[in-house]
């Protein structure tokens, strides 16, 4: 899915070849009240500098998968919505590979992770809820639908970033 979000990360040099890093990403998306979408990323990678600004990385992240939909009931006003009237909430274990190149100018970084892609492994948690008016029938779909999101390998495909070194 491609949903606007917000990354950030620290990152240490453990020498010129080296480097550490810890991530923080989210992004969620609320699509006309239709559907809801969010999740949270926290990650720790390490990367490998094999030349003078091209590298690999890898590590393992933590994602929280949350999505709803609105579902209606019809009673003698004809049809009301309700919010989350289904819900899906996923916390999954991630491992994460990617290659690309970073530049120093100074203090100022400029990157970019060509592609890369986060494959889930272990679901450490998944949970759904359904509101009175959201159907068996509706409810075994979205669940299917949801888990099929949630199990979903990722690509990410150039991933740039800027940022500064202390």
């Amino acid at each position: 899915m491609f949903t606007p979000g917000v990354t950030g990360g620290l990152s240490y040099n453990v020498n010129h070849e080296v480097a550490g890093e810890l991530t923080v990403d989210s992004a969620s998306l609320d699509f006309l009240k239709i559907y809801k979408y969010s999740r949270l990323r926290i990650g720790a990678l390490g990367s490998y500098f094999g030349g003078n600004s091209f590298y690999s990385t890898g590590g393992l992240i933590i994602e929280q998968f949350t999505s709803g939909t609105i579902g209606g009931k019809i009673d003698d006003n004809g049809i009301e919505t309700q919010a989350d009237a289904f819900k899906a909430e996923f916390l999954q274990l991630q491992a994460q590979i990617g290659i690309g190149n970073r530049w120093n100018l100074g203090r100022f970084v400029i990157g970019a992770e060509w592609v890369g892609i986060s494959v889930p492994f272990v679901n450490i948690s998944e949970k759904y809820t359904k509101t009175e008016g959201y159907s068996d029938t509706q409810f075994e779909a979205s669940k299917k639908s949801n888990k099929e999101v949630a199990d979903a390998k990722s690509l990410r495909l150039l991933n740039s970033y800027i940022g500064f070194s202390f």
